[in-house]
This record gives structure tokens, sequence and C-alpha cells, in this order.
């Protein structure tokens, strides 16, 4: 294999930290487009989000690999959440993106 086995996404907010701006994504990333090797499949699902929530307060989101259910880690409080709340709970600064096993 010749691709990465994760891909981060890193949403630049430039040196004033416009964080009013929204990003919109998907729990699926297909990068066959960009990737051309020997007819490998670059699918990739995502694992984690990173969110800004106000100054000096983010938010993180993990899939849990045991129950392939999101949690969320808001300091020392982690509890269950959803694709919804992920998509919709802050601005996203950091997506984390895993590779789908053929």
């Amino acid at each position: 294999m010749v691709g990465p086995k994760v891909v981060i996404i890193y949403l630049e907010r430039g040196s004033e930290h416009k964080f009013d701006i929204k990003f919109d994504f998907n729990e699926k990333l297909n990068l066959n487009n960009f990737i051309e090797y020997k007819n490998v499949s670059y699918n990739y699902q995502l694992i984690g989000v990173v969110s800004y929530i106000q100054k000096n307060q983010y938010v993180a989101f993990c899939r849990s690999v045991k129950d392939n259910k999101w949690y969320k880690y808001d300091g020392p409080i982690a509890q269950e959440s959803s694709f919804k709340e992920v998509k919709n709970e802050g601005i996203h600064y950091l997506l984390f993106y895993s590779l789908i096993k053929n």
C-alpha cells in the first residue's frame, strides 16, 4: 500500500483565527481521484474531530473502535454523542480519517 493509513485535515483559520467560517464534511472520504496506484481503493472513515467552541475552549469527538459510537470529550467530561452533534458543535478545526480496509 502506498497511500496513508490516516489522513489529518487541518482547517487553517489564518492569523486572525477566523472561527466564524463553517466547513461541511462527511463521515466518508474518497481519495481515489487523488491517489492512483494499481487499482487500490483509498476510502476513509471519519474517526475524530476537534472543534473550537469559544476562546481557548475546544472539544474532541472520537468514534469508538469497540462500539462504533461517537463520544464527546470536553475537558474531564466524556459522554456519548452522535454524528449530528459532531457536525453541529462549534467550528471544526481538525478532522481525522482512517483508511477503510478492503
